[in-house]
């Protein structure tokens, strides 16, 4: 495995040895070019291993042939993999971004370029690495090299997003883009923050059975006992009001006007967030809680104060924070 400081020192290709110019030195490499008759269309085709389109689906980027979006089996490819790593993006890209340089030349013999062959995935990585820093700015991406002399299906090039250093933040946040739903894979409790409506039918399907999806306009709510009460009656707690009533699936639209109205509700629905998550999956239960028609500074706040609150807990609270145009 190579590291990503490659120092650009290449000696010419062994098979030019055999050739020279008429002053009787070596031939360079674009020197060479000159000699060609044939296999101009390899040259152009080859451009797209060395700049391959980079697409973004489902937070995921991939380098693909493709101009605007992936095609259908690419998708389909992509969605076993987020589905398998449980929307890890980092190992995602990592299998889907695979390249075995030797498949790409299968009609030809590769045995006596076997050196070349390393410094050509060097010359790849290092046009993979310019572009991706280019396009994505924002996004820290690692481009690796697996070249085993001993093994025949190297070299092998990929790139991933640099996994995140791990955190010791009580709520651990997931980013939905918009118009996209929460992946859920591995995760059987959680709270939904700023729901919008394009979501909300796949909220519901998280009710066990569907029909069994609550839905609790926070506009008029008095109290916290009356808010209680809507999910089970004669409940002390939101974790004994979710484990009375069986509910899976609570919406709490409207938020904003309990926030900005009677503050002090909304707030203590906040602080027993994480307790009734966290007892959930203790039992064994899915409960998923849903925050909607929230502004962006409520969110914040929100969260803040989650923080404050799951600090007491052993687990991180996970959070799907989706976005605001969603």
């Amino acid at each position: 495995m190579s590291t990503e400081e490659n120092e650009n020192r290449r000696e010419y290709p062994g098979f030019l040895k055999d050739w020279h110019t008429s002053d009787g030195d070596p031939l360079t490499p674009i020197g060479f070019l000159s000699t060609l008759t044939s296999g101009f269309e390899a040259i152009l085709a080859i451009q797209w291993l060395f700049r391959p389109n980079f697409l973004e689906y489902r937070g995921t980027i991939f380098a693909t042939e493709n101009e605007t979006e992936p095609s259908s089996a690419q998708k389909e490819a992509l969605d076993i993999w987020i589905s398998h790593f449980k929307g890890d993006t980092s190992k995602v890209e990592f299998k889907s971004n695979l390249t075995i340089l030797p498949d790409v030349f299968t009609n030809l013999q590769l045995d006596e370029h076997i050196a070349e062959m390393s410094v050509f995935a060097e010359s790849v990585a290092d046009c993979w690495r310019g572009l991706l820093k280019t396009q994505f700015p924002n996004r820290e991406f690692v481009v690796e090299i697996f070249d085993d002399p001993e093994e025949p299906y190297d070299p092998q090039i990929t790139f991933y997003s640099k996994p995140k250093e791990p955190s010791n933040d009580p709520v651990v946040v997931y980013d939905v883009a918009a118009g996209q739903f929460a992946q859920l894979e591995g995760v059987h409790a959680a709270l939904h923050l700023d729901l919008p409506p394009s979501a909300r039918a796949g909220f519901a399907q998280l009710a066990l059975p569907p029909q069994q999806a609550l839905e609790i306009n926070m506009r008029d709510v008095a109290d916290r006992k009356a808010l209680l009460g809507r999910i089970a009656p004669e409940s002390d707690t939101l974790t004994g009001a979710l484990r009375a009533s069986g509910r899976s699936a609570v919406l709490f639209s409207g938020f904003e006007q309990l926030w900005v109205k009677n503050r002090a509700v909304a707030e203590e629905l906040i602080r027993d967030t994480p307790e009734a998550l966290a007892t959930a999956r203790a039992e064994g239960r899915t409960s998923h809680l849903a925050f909607a028609d929230l502004t962006s500074d409520t969110a914040e706040s929100v969260l803040n104060l989650l923080r404050n609150v799951a600090a007491e807990h052993a687990e991180p609270v996970p959070v799907f924070h989706y976005a605001p145009s969603a």
